[in-house]
Protein backbone atom coordinates (compact mmCIF):
# COMPACT_ATOMS: atom_id res chain seq x y z
CA UNK A 1 0.00 0.00 0.00
CA UNK A 2 1.45 3.36 -0.91
CA UNK A 3 1.75 6.34 1.43
CA UNK A 4 -1.23 8.30 0.07
CA UNK A 5 -3.47 5.24 0.15
CA UNK A 6 -2.58 4.59 3.80
CA UNK A 7 -3.26 8.21 4.76
CA UNK A 8 -6.63 8.21 3.01
CA UNK A 9 -7.63 4.92 4.62
CA UNK A 10 -6.63 6.24 8.05
CA UNK A 11 -8.71 9.36 7.58
CA UNK A 12 -11.72 7.35 6.40
CA UNK A 13 -11.54 5.09 9.44
CA UNK A 14 -10.96 7.90 11.94
CA UNK A 15 -13.93 9.89 10.60
CA UNK A 16 -16.21 6.95 11.41
CA UNK A 17 -15.23 7.04 15.10
CA UNK A 18 -17.04 9.02 17.79
CA UNK A 19 -15.25 12.19 18.85
CA UNK A 20 -13.92 10.76 22.12
CA UNK A 21 -12.31 7.87 20.20
CA UNK A 22 -10.91 10.28 17.63
CA UNK A 23 -9.22 12.09 20.52
CA UNK A 24 -7.78 8.79 21.76
CA UNK A 25 -6.42 8.07 18.28
CA UNK A 26 -4.88 11.52 18.14
CA UNK A 27 -3.32 11.09 21.59
CA UNK A 28 -1.93 7.71 20.55
CA UNK A 29 -0.47 9.04 17.31
CA UNK A 30 1.11 11.95 19.15
CA UNK A 31 2.62 9.57 21.70
CA UNK A 32 4.11 7.52 18.88
CA UNK A 33 5.51 10.65 17.28
CA UNK A 34 6.96 11.88 20.57
CA UNK A 35 8.54 8.55 21.51
CA UNK A 36 9.94 8.17 18.00
CA UNK A 37 11.58 11.60 18.25
CA UNK A 38 13.27 10.66 21.51
CA UNK A 39 14.41 7.16 20.60
CA UNK A 40 17.30 7.84 18.22
CA UNK A 41 19.01 10.28 20.56
CA UNK A 42 17.93 9.03 23.98
CA UNK A 43 21.45 7.98 24.92
CA UNK A 44 22.80 11.37 23.87
CA UNK A 45 20.07 13.14 25.86
CA UNK A 46 20.98 11.19 28.99
CA UNK A 47 24.67 11.80 28.48
CA UNK A 48 23.99 15.54 28.47
CA UNK A 49 22.89 15.16 32.09
CA UNK A 50 26.03 13.34 33.21
CA UNK A 51 28.03 15.31 35.76
CA UNK A 52 25.48 18.03 36.46
CA UNK A 53 25.33 17.09 40.16
CA UNK A 54 28.21 17.50 42.55
CA UNK A 55 29.18 14.51 44.65
CA UNK A 56 27.54 16.12 47.68
CA UNK A 57 24.29 16.72 45.79
CA UNK A 58 24.24 13.15 44.49
CA UNK A 59 24.86 11.77 47.99
CA UNK A 60 22.12 14.00 49.43
CA UNK A 61 19.61 12.79 46.83
CA UNK A 62 20.61 9.17 47.45
CA UNK A 63 20.09 9.63 51.20
CA UNK A 64 16.68 11.27 50.66
CA UNK A 65 15.62 8.36 48.44
CA UNK A 66 16.84 5.80 50.95
CA UNK A 67 15.16 7.57 53.87
CA UNK A 68 11.89 8.19 52.08
CA UNK A 69 11.48 5.15 49.89
CA UNK A 70 13.06 2.21 51.64
CA UNK A 71 10.65 2.03 54.55
CA UNK A 72 7.54 -0.08 54.75
CA UNK A 73 4.55 1.26 56.66
CA UNK A 74 2.48 -1.80 57.56
CA UNK A 75 -0.45 0.44 58.56
CA UNK A 76 -0.49 2.25 55.22
CA UNK A 77 -3.15 -0.02 53.72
Amino acid sequence: MNDLLIKNKLIQEIIKLPENFQQKVLDYIQSLTYSNQLSPDKDKNLLNLAGILSINEAEEISKIIEDGCERVDINEW
